[in-house]
């Protein structure tokens, strides 16, 4: 009895310390959360959607252009996690899954943790980018010019899209404008990752212009091919249009040029 005693004033003199370090999570008031929560969901209902335009309203000034600049790739479901309070219940960071797909999980979706910073500013809360080269779901570069274009789109070269796990043996195909029967071009799109590598072609509304994936799925280490028609007899065309390509969220841009 005398040694079981000892044992737990030992307990209780180790446990001490680290009792008085632990703190319990800060807990906001019921509608200081519900509407920061209102917020949060708003924004990755959006987000969910590709809808990154109305999200955007949600994001604070100073991170706009860092918005403009994240990765943005596709999410198929989301959930809160945690809240992290500030001691005035102004700020907070949330932690929130994501079921998403990237470069980094070879096309299968796996759940990702995300924080956001969130500020209260003029009776609302808007999310807070931080600077930095980074976002969760890797390098920070804009996905998604097809439906806005905050920044003059630079075209990718071959080189900069081996990086990715991909490459792409041409953005630039020239057709002349005036020939007999049709024309045909052909990119090569090579695939340096483990998983499976998903294709997807906007559609092109030029008349006699016609676009054929080989596949749309090239598997590890395999190639694929873009076959791009162009009939004269159909329409003529000039100039430079352009024809864009979808690979794991990012978008690839090949030129067409009727010369």
């Amino acid at each position: 009895m005398h040694k079981q005693l000892l044992l737990a004033g030992a307990l209780a003199i180790l446990a001490g310390p680290l009792a008085a370090e632990r703190t319990l999570p800060r807990k906001a008031p019921p509608e200081v959360e519900q509407a920061l929560l209102d917020r949060v969901n708003q924004f990755y209902t959006l987000y969910q959607q590709s809808k990154f335009r109305q999200a955007e309203a949600l994001v604070a000034e100073e991170s706009k252009d860092r918005y403009y600049r994240m990765a943005k790739l596709p999410v198929r479901q989301f959930r809160v996690e945690t809240i992290d309070w500030a001691e005035d219940f102004q700020s907070a960071k949330v932690l929130v899954a994501c079921h998403a797909i990237s470069t980094r999980t070879a096309a299968q979706a796996l759940w990702v943790p995300v924080t956001s910073s969130w500020k209260h500013i003029d009776g609302q809360w808007y999310m807070e980018i931080p600077k930095r080269e980074t976002s969760p779901f890797g390098p920070m570069a804009f996905s998604d010019p097809s439906k806005f274009t905050p920044e003059p789109f630079r075209r990718p070269t071959p080189e900069a899209v081996t990086a990715g796990g991909y490459r792409i043996d041409q953005d630039r195909l020239v057709f002349p404008k005036q020939a007999t029967g049709i024309i045909g071009r052909t990119v090569k799109i090579s695939n340096h990752m483990p998983g499976n590598l998903p294709l997807e072609v906007e559609p092109l509304r030029l008349a006699g212009v016609a676009t054929i994936l080989s596949t749309p799925l090239i598997g590890p280490s395999g190639h694929g091919t873009l076959q791009v028609n162009y009939d004269p007899a159909v329409a003529q065309h000039s100039g430079t249009h352009q024809l864009r390509l979808h690979l794991l969220g990012q978008i690839v841009t090949i030129e067409l040029v009727f010369e």
